[in-house]
């Protein structure tokens, strides 16, 4: 079931037991938004939901930055949104290397 992407993660919270998966289903190579749609992400850091397994966002200077900078770096990104509007834009985030 497509729902509004506000719509389904209400939805998604108001279930007591996980996991929960969503799909953006626009955002795959066979459509506009090519792996980089910040759309999802955006509006989860927005409303503060954590706890969220996020599957992929291909942005191959964010992993560069990623790598340099090595595991336990706290550093900023600007990831995503390289496809233009039907990605969204970039979103600038302070990013901790876990792995």
């Amino acid at each position: 079931m497509a729902l509004p992407i506000d719509a389904a993660l209400d939805r998604a919270l108001a279930i007591a037991r996980g996991p929960v998966v969503l799909a953006d289903v626009a955002d795959n190579p066979g459509d506009r938004a090519i792996r980089g749609s910040t759309f999802t992400l955006r509006r989860l850091v927005e409303r503060g939901i954590t706890g969220v397994a996020l599957g992929c966002v291909h942005d191959i200077g964010a992993i560069q930055a990623c790598k340099e900078a090595g595991v336990g770096t706290r550093l900023t990104l600007r990831i995503g949104g390289e496809s233009g509007v039907s990605s969204d834009t970039p979103l600038d985030l302070t990013v901790m290397m876990r792995a």
